[in-house]
């Protein structure tokens, strides 16, 4: 089991799953507990959200005065891939922590479906979002347990596993370990390349059949070829699942539905990728230096 420090690590890098997030909450009691009166919102969220929406949304850091984002607002439909690009210290990742529920808009509104994301529906809503971050922190532990993080052995639905392991292109992988998805991936998966880690990480949030998928710079460290496997699987996915992408390098939100430009923490663009190259001065920027 690891230190309680090791811990607390793997939950800033996984923020976004909530089983782990209430292994924290117990003993560092780090959320506030849902009141009995709000038990009815709760039981109100939607499976699945036909909308997600920020409206007018304004948000600075705690301690500080300057706006990380400035009344932005946006909305994705279910089943949508959103694509969000701009400069370093934009506001990009805290567009996913506002649509996550990780912090709360200083002005403005989040919602999710018809309900106001705020404490009362927040940890429903982290139980159906996944999120593969820039760099996927494995355990030296089975695949299997690696991708159904959080579950109990026991618990593990292991045809659901190879399903989401199929979807994350780590079939040709898993015919190679010689003890399949009993096969362990060493310390931090120093067994795998970048590419295969961070399929393990697609994985990982596919088991949990997100209602929406955060990728935070998921991409960025990856060759274009297994950039563009990585892309296609996502294009693949169930329009159950609403993506949104947060990225630097522009070819991984080419296809995207729709794709924001933030810039000092403003939406300052909006459009497909054609349309971006064509009127944005600041996407065309970024396509330079891409």
């Amino acid at each position: 089991i690891p230190a309680v420090h090791e811990l607390f690590g793997l939950w800033t890098s996984f923020r976004f799953h909530s089983r782990f997030l209430d292994e924290l909450e117990e003993l560092m009691a780090l959320e506030p507990v849902v009141k009995e009166g709000d038990l009815q919102s709760v039981q109100g969220l939607s499976s699945s959200p036909n909308l997600i929406q920020l409206k007018d949304v304004a948000y600075s850091y705690p301690g500080t005065e300057r706006e990380v984002l400035a009344d932005v607002s946006l909305q994705v439909s279910k089943g949508e891939w959103l694509g969000v690009v701009g400069p370093t210290g934009a506001g990009k990742t805290t567009i996913l922590d506002l649509m996550s529920g990780l912090c709360f808009a200083d002005r403005g509104t989040v919602t999710v479906g018809e309900s106001v994301l705020d404490s009362s529906i927040v940890k429903d809503w982290q139980s159906k979002i996944g999120v593969v971050p820039q760099e996927v922190i494995l355990l030296d532990e089975s695949l299997m347990r690696n991708v159904a993080f959080g579950v109990l052995p026991e618990d593990i639905d292991q045809d659901l596993v190879r399903e989401v392991v199929r979807l994350a292109g780590l079939e040709e992988l898993l015919k190679k370990m010689p003890e399949g998805l009993e096969t362990r991936l060493g310390e931090r998966g120093t067994r795998l390349s970048g590419g295969e880690r961070q399929r393990v990480g697609l994985a990982r949030a596919l088991y949990r059949k997100p209602s929406l998928l955060l990728l935070d710079e998921a991409t960025s460290a990856l060759d274009q070829e297994t950039e563009a496997r990585i892309i296609e699987t996502l294009q693949n996915l169930s329009k159950d699942c609403t993506l949104v992408t947060v990225a630097h390098r522009l070819s991984s939100v080419k296809p995207c539905d729709s794709i924001i430009v933030l810039e000092d923490g403003k939406l300052v663009a909006q459009g497909s990728f054609d349309e971006l190259l064509e009127k944005s001065r600041t996407f065309q920027r970024l396509a330079l230096v891409s």
